[in-house]
């Protein structure tokens, strides 16, 4: 086929054209373009100012004065021959080259330039079409300079006025089209300042790329938690990851940094702009502090990128001291941010303050809710209405208040559950015989139970319990004692301790028995718990292995303070018993049974804990010389031994057994013993010596003046108190409290000044009936004998009667108004006496303080 423009008028005066522009929709489009322009009449023949265009099946429909004609030519070569490899080199230098004089060193161009070829292809591209244009007029006489290839790339490099910013955003990942985009924001950047930039936040974002997808997983839990709307850099980050999942690999390849580098400066190109050494740098040493370890900035900063572009002081300092001022520590925090970065946005803050006070109207600890945010932070996310729906849910179960704390603090990432899922367990501990206030104990003590896969983990743990034995009647009660058997791990825990337990000796059956009866046998450790007190039972105890069996119970006793103080004392005083009797009973009743104490030796239950705390002291003490002993024992035992090559370290039994050390001729522990003596006496000197330069005596004196003065502190207040409650005693006022003595007295007549004044010196005589009585006597005589009473109208104590009732009145009133005032008179007398009498008192009292 054969392409040529022909001018009109002259059909011998065509131009040769490249095929690949009429085999390409791509050279269509060039060549639309150059035939829309307007060519310069200087560079074509005067008669020749229209040209058409023929190709066969290719016809271009274009301006009114285009006509369309055929043609005749030769294929059309290359510009430049057909060693586009060489071009392609000579392009790479002409790029080299323009970096260079943007800045970047020779080392950085090759590689910027070797990294570009979408770039190089353009420039390529944009050269041949430049020189198939300028072959249209090489008919002129005029002759034309020709240059290089590279030189023609350089220029046309300079010509596009990027700065090297294109080739370098592509050779860092970007296509040509992403790299045009961020070029705009980079435009008052130069090539220098942007290359170490560039490896700084790819060096932070992306330190570590063999993250085996832990990032795309927390990735997709923080949107999967997500309920509340988001501010703005929520929303680009979720575009962000939006982009990474679009891409082959999804979120999982959100650590590689070549797959994620590009979507990461496409979504935020302002990241490009950041002053490093005023800005990034501060922001990680800022996150250090917090306790953001080194290697963990990168998850802080791909999972929430808009973090770069906060102000410490302004956005970071305050939005954290929100959770600081809940009693959480700077580390807390870096943990915090770690696990969910999102903690830092507007949008979470928020939530945040209704959180709290959703959970205060609960009446929820505000302790447990810090706790549970801190180790689960994705409820920060969550809607106050969807944990309203788990928190009901715990309520219908029992779990309210203080309990509610204790579930959530200890499995937060029950809140976040869905309602059905909750109640599925729910169902499926109901189906296994469990009544629901059971299953609120369950829920309460192992919340962790809730939080598992029914098919995955729970059914798994049934065919395992089955496997060993336990039948499903008996399914309830070993749940019930111990839940915690749904959360331990077949492999790595329950199928070990069963193998150990039939290694021993135990046969499946006495396995199965002893889970039956004791289910919390399959959660104990087998180095630290079932070990050391299967060899203290073998060994020590010299008991069968198939003791157990009837008492399972015995591993859940701690082997320092109780099983082995009290295997002490039974050997000591050569009794054997069950391990039920020796471990099923208290302090008390052990003490009473075993020891005599409270029974023979007559002493209470608190003298009895005491001998056992002297006991299990004792015990402590000699392993205490047992392991010094050691220590001193070995240094010496390894020639001895080599001498008379006998050791008893095996038949006898502590250090303190000196004959049994002389009679198996023990020379290691006799040489300890006497370390410990030495050791003893070496302790009694050193008091001897405190003794004799008079410390101790310094300290008993001032002990002994201590308790002195506490003693007479107290006598001296009790003193007081007797002293002030005497005197109270003695100034107390006796009250007749028989009104009609009491009104007779008032009725008597009056009398003289002189009885009453010997009446009231003397208050123990008034109070005497028989005196009383004889002063009455005494006083009615004189009344009748008085020329005043005959007066008046008495007669033997008695008024005459006449017909004025008027006078009879005035007379019983004077004489009631005069004994009334006699007795003012005598009360004070009384008083006064009182008076003195408490004077008298108080004077003696300080006579007796100033003899003492």
């Amino acid at each position: 086929m054969v392409s040529t423009f022909c001018f009109l008028g002259s059909s011998n005066s065509s131009l040769p054209i490249p095929q690949y522009l009429t085999t390409s929709p791509s050279g269509h489009r060039l060549l639309h373009r150059i035939l829309l322009f307007p060519i310069p009449t200087s560079k074509l023949p005067s008669s020749k100012a229209n040209f058409i265009y023929s190709h066969t099946h290719h016809q271009f429909r274009g301006p009114s004065h285009l006509l369309l004609a055929a043609g005749n030519g030769e294929p059309a070569p290359l510009p430049h021959g057909v060693d586009v490899e060489a071009d392609k080199e000579q392009a790479r230098d002409a790029v080299s080259k323009i970096l260079q004089q943007f800045g970047a060193t020779k080392e950085e161009s090759i590689e910027i330039a070797l990294k570009s070829p979408t770039y190089i292809n353009m420039l390529m591209g944009s050269v041949n079409d430049l020189d198939e244009w300028n072959s249209w007029s090489s008919s002129s006489d005029a002759a034309v300079p020709r240059s290089t290839f590279r030189d023609k790339v350089y220029q046309m490099a300079q010509q596009k006025g990027d700065k090297g910013i294109l080739p370098f955003l592509e050779s860092i990942g970007l296509s040509l089209s992403s790299a045009m985009h961020v070029a705009r924001y980079l435009s008052s950047q130069t090539l220098p300042a942007l290359i170490p930039k560039v490896k700084y936040v790819r060096e932070i974002f992306f330190s570590d790329s063999a993250d085996g997808g832990h990032l795309g997983r927390v990735a997709r839990r923080m949107m999967m938690h997500l309920s509340i709307p988001v501010d703005d850099d929520v929303q680009q980050t979720l575009s962000f990851f939006e982009k990474i999942q679009a891409r082959r690999g999804g979120l999982d390849s959100l650590g590689a940094g070549d797959a994620s580098f590009r979507h990461l400066i496409e979504s935020f190109p302002r990241l490009l702009l950041l002053p490093v050494e005023s800005h990034v740098k501060p922001m990680v040493e800022f996150l250090e502090d917090i306790g953001t370890p080194r290697g963990k900035l990168r998850n802080v900063f791909l999972l929430f990128p808009p973090i770069l572009f906060l102000d410490i002081e302004k956005d970071i300092k305050p939005r954290l001291w929100a959770f600081e001022k809940e009693n959480k520590g700077d580390k807390d925090l870096g943990r915090m941010l770690v696990k969910y970065p999102w903690m830092l946005s507007t949008g979470i803050q928020a939530n945040y303050v209704e959180i709290l006070s959703f959970f205060d109207k609960e009446k929820v600890p505000k302790a447990a809710v810090n706790r549970a945010i801190e180790s689960w932070p994705h409820l920060l996310g969550c809607s106050t209405v969807k944990l309203k729906l788990m928190v009901d849910q715990f309520g219908e179960l029992g779990i309210k208040n203080k309990k509610l704390g204790q579930v959530i603090a200890t499995s937060p990432q029950l809140l976040v559950q869905k309602p059905p899922e909750f109640l599925q367990v729910v169902d499926f501990l109901k189906d296994l015989g469990l009544d629901e206030e059971t299953v609120g104990r369950i829920l309460a003590r192992c919340p962790e139970i809730f939080a598992t896969n029914i098919e995955k983990t729970l059914k798994k743990k049934l065919e395992f319990l089955n496997g060993i034995g336990v039948t499903k009647s008996h399914l309830p009660r070993v749940v019930r004692k111990y839940p915690e058997l749904f959360v331990c791990d077949i492999d790595k825990a329950l199928r070990p301790r069963l193998n150990y337990l039939t290694k021993i000796g135990l046969s499946s059956r006495d396995v199965a028995f002893m889970v039956r009866r004791f289910s919390p046998l399959l959660g104990y450790s087998i180095e630290e718990v079932l070990r050391p007190k299967v060899d203290f039972l073998v060994k020590t105890m010299e008991k069968p292995i198939s003791d157990v069996v009837d008492y399972p119970r015995y591993f859940s006793y701690s082997l320092e303070k109780k099983i082995e103080p009290r295997y002490r004392v039974l050997k000591g005083r050569n009794q054997q018993c069950s391990l039920k009797d020796m471990l099923g009973k208290n302090d008390e009743e052990f003490a009473a049974q075993f020891m005599g104490v409270g029974r023979m030796l007559g002493i209470n239950q608190q003298e009895g804990r005491q001998q056992i705390a002297f006991l299990k002291m004792g015990t402590v003490i000699s392993k205490a010389a047992n392991g010094l002993g050691g220590l001193l024992g070995n240094a010496f035992a390894a020639p001895f031994k080599s001498v008379f090559g006998a050791t008893c370290e095996d038949v006898c039994a502590g250090t303190w057994d000196i004959t049994c050390f002389i009679e198996h001729l023990c020379v290691s522990n006799l040489v300890k013993l006497l370390m410990v003596l030495g050791l003893c006496y070496l302790t009694f000197l050193f008091f001897y010596l405190l003794f004799k330069l008079g410390i101790c005596q310094c300290i008993g004196r001032s002990l002994c003046k201590m308790c002195w003065a506490a003693c007479e502190t107290y006598w001296f207040a009790l003193e007081n108190c007797t002293c002030f409650l005497w005197h109270k005693l003695k100034n107390v006022k006796r009250v007749n409290r028989r009104r009609r003595r009491r009104f007779q007295d008032v009725e008597v007549g009056y009398s003289s000044s002189g009885d009453s004044t010997s009446f009231d010196d003397d208050p123990s005589f008034a109070n005497n009936g028989r005196y009383i009585k004889l002063e009455r006597h005494r006083r009615k005589k004189r009344l009748r004998s008085s020329p005043y009473c005959s007066r008046l109208g008495y007669k033997d104590g008695r008024a005459k009667y006449n017909n004025h009732h008027h006078h009879r009145s005035r007379s019983s009133t004077r004489q009631m108004s005069l004994h009334l005032k006699d007795r003012s008179e005598r009360l004070r007398n009384l008083r006064q006496l009182q008076i003195q009498k408490a004077s008298n008192l108080r004077r003696e009292a300080t006579l007796c303080k100033r003899r003492l």
